[in-house]
């Protein structure tokens, strides 16, 4: 018959269990102990943090050259929120930031921005006009030619103004005001342009918007004898009937 291990086997095989054991508890205890000295020791002491430099106007307008619009904006916005009101750089960054809003067809936050620019300095005429031009974005005509109005009433003669203007006039249904605008551009265009017939045409469809037939036909007629080819004025001619 086999026989067991003897006891005093058994009685060995414990105590050498019992000794690891022992051991590992004891570096437990020294491991959790080191670790606390090392906490008590860093307590107190600041927390160092990754340095993030400053918004740059040049790396926003980077952006901007490089159609990286809505990385410009985040950029510019950072500039503005830190800049001091008498920053030279500040006029710039607004500027570009209200292009930078315009550009990913943000109209009204482009508008709200440029607003602000002309509350602080309402003699800058080409903001102005930006802001009849953000407004006719948002559809709102009555607003923009008030803004084309300002704009013209301190800077009259500049062709482009009184042609968003007209456009504007012609939209709202105000015709005779219209027409005194194409009117303005006329005079402002040389004589030899091709635009002379494209204005014609516009004072034409004021008349013929008005049922002023003979009016709307005389300019039809003399913007084709300044372009000849001119289908589209062939076409409101055309319409007029005999």
């Amino acid at each position: 018959m086999a026989k067991g291990p003897s006891r005093d086997t058994i009685d060995k095989d414990t105590k050498g269990s019992l000794s690891v054991l022992v051991l590992i508890i004891a570096a437990i205890i020294i491991l959790v102990i080191a670790i606390s000295i090392l906490l008590s020791r860093n307590i107190g002491q600041p927390v160092s943090l990754p340095i993030v430099p400053p918004a740059s106007l040049e790396a926003a307008q980077d952006l901007y050259i490089d159609a990286n619009y809505r990385q410009a904006i985040e950029l510019l916005e950072a500039f503005i929120d830190r800049a001091k009101p008498a920053d030279r750089k500040l006029p710039l960054a607004r500027d570009l930031l209200v292009s930078s809003y315009w550009q990913v067809d943000d109209h009204q936050q482009a508008f709200a921005l440029l607003s602000e620019v002309v509350s602080a300095n309402p003699s800058d005429i080409d903001s102005i006009y930006r802001l009849g031009l953000l407004a006719k974005e948002l559809g709102r005509d009555e607003t923009a030619a008030d803004y084309f109005s300002q704009a013209i009433s301190s800077q009259s003669g500049h062709p482009q103004y009184h042609t968003d203007y007209a456009e504007t006039l012609t939209t709202l249904g105000r015709h005779e005001e219209a027409r005194e605008q194409w009117q303005i551009v006329m005079s402002l265009t040389p004589a030899d342009s091709p635009l002379q017939a494209s204005v014609h045409g516009k004072i034409g469809n004021t008349y013929a918007a008005q049922d002023l037939p003979d009016a709307a036909r005389a300019e039809f007629e003399a913007g084709l004898g300044v372009a000849p080819d001119d289908q589209y004025l062939a076409g409101q001619l055309e319409a007029l009937g005999p």
